[in-house]
């Protein structure tokens, strides 16, 4: 008796899957206005980035806003106390974040320290391997992952002029110098007194606007020490290098008027 066996190929289709991957980060940023900020608290995923960092100066910065496309980083992160960061300018390369955040009250955060900012999380793009063949046998092809060192490095994207503080154009007004530097106590948010009344129409006076309507604006001076007055004040310490730019009407700053009015 003969018996008969049929050859027969087996086809075998496989895929590397790609997990959704959420991985915290480690390190600090840096902001010529305000110091360190701590990405302890932040975690990257495919698509976003989540949590918080944190400055000893402007408080938490809420990263929910950012979004992460293969690790081109866009969208806002958002500070109570200076408003937005824009992080068009920032990519995860290889693990660390690159690049810089901008804010429109005290510039540019940077990821390029020593201090680097990272994370296990590193960018995946997929692609078709061909057919792959052992002793005949063709087993198909599928997604796989493409490790990020094989891959075109990532270009940052061109960094945009930053906003220009104007110049000063009002006269320093000696009365009001005087006063300012007068003040027993060191200012800061919060502050309440006759003496943030001062400061405020000083920086009223000299374009650095608290406020273009109401309480704070010119003439409208109030004795509360506000997010906005703050804002102004870091504005006028940016313009004329007062650091550190932190919003802190202190002895440094206090210096810097003064010398002011004795060179008008």
């Amino acid at each position: 008796m003969q018996f008969k066996f049929k050859k027969s190929i087996v086809m075998i289709a496989f895929f590397i899957s790609i997990p959704t991957l959420a991985a915290n980060t480690t390190g600090y940023a840096w902001s010529e206005s305000v110091g360190w900020f701590d990405f302890s608290n932040t975690t990257v995923t495919n698509t976003t980035i989540t949590g918080h960092a944190y400055n000893d100066n402007t408080g938490w910065l809420a990263l929910n806003g950012v979004t992460n496309t293969n690790g081109t980083l866009s969208g806002y992160a958002w500070s109570e106390s200076v408003g937005y960061f824009n992080f068009a300018n920032t990519t995860v390369q290889n693990g660390a974040f690159k690049g810089y955040a901008y804010n429109d009250n005290i510039g540019w955060l940077s990821f390029e320290t020593g201090t680097n900012v990272t994370t296990s999380w590193t960018s995946v793009v997929t692609s078709t391997t061909s057919p792959k063949t052992s002793g005949g046998v063709n087993y198909g092809s599928g997604p796989i992952a493409v490790p990020l060192s094989l891959r075109s490095p990532t270009t940052i994207p061109q960094v945009n002029t930053p906003k220009i503080i104007p110049n000063i154009t009002t006269p320093l007004n000696p009365q009001i110098i005087i006063q300012l530097t007068n003040i027993s106590r060191n200012l800061k948010q919060n502050t309440k007194g006759d003496d943030v009344k001062i400061l405020q129409q000083f920086l009223n006076s000299q374009g650095f606007i608290i406020s273009n309507k109401g309480q704070g604006s010119p003439g409208l001076e109030s004795d509360f020490f506000g997010i906005q007055t703050k804002k102004a004040l870091i504005k006028f310490q940016i313009k004329n290098n007062i650091k550190p730019y932190s919003g802190y009407f202190g002895p440094i700053t206090k210096a810097f008027i003064k010398s002011k009015l004795n060179t008008n």
